[in-house]
């Protein structure tokens, strides 16, 4: 074999391979939620989501609500087929709030029939928030 195919076969094998690499799930989100700056119990709810499917993008988005003055953090995740995991609340200290409770379901729906109420901090995606 002559040094020209030699050549060529090792950088197709390196194109190759550099296409093979896992998914890195270093993608940086920055979110101002709580007076914090991407507190980590956030950091860690939104990759659990989005690493999985990685490289493919699943739509989530990151919402605050101030509510008797209690301030809450939602993550919509409108792809999960879990309906509990579809929209999760949480307190600013990453305590969630338990799903199908009284609190929950008095979010839930102002988040459905009142999303403006919300504001919209971060998502991967404008065109899913």
């Amino acid at each position: 074999m002559n040094s020209g195919k030699i050549i060529l076969i090792f950088l197709i094998m390196t194109i190759s391979m550099a296409g093979c690499k896992e998914p890195s799930n270093n993608i940086d989100i920055t979110v101002n939620v709580c007076g914090e700056k991407s507190p980590a119990w956030l950091i860690n709810e939104i990759h659990s989501i989005i690493d999985p499917v990685l490289p493919n993008l699943r739509p989530v988005s990151v919402y605050s609500i101030n509510m008797n003055d209690v301030d809450y953090v939602a993550i919509y995740d409108t792809a999960n087929n879990t309906w509990e995991d579809v929209l999760r609340f949480f307190l600013c200290s990453g305590e969630s709030v338990t799903y199908d409770s009284e609190e929950y379901n008095i979010l839930l729906q102002k988040f459905y029939n009142n999303r403006e109420e919300f504001t919209l901090l971060w998502s991967n995606s404008k065109n899913f928030s």
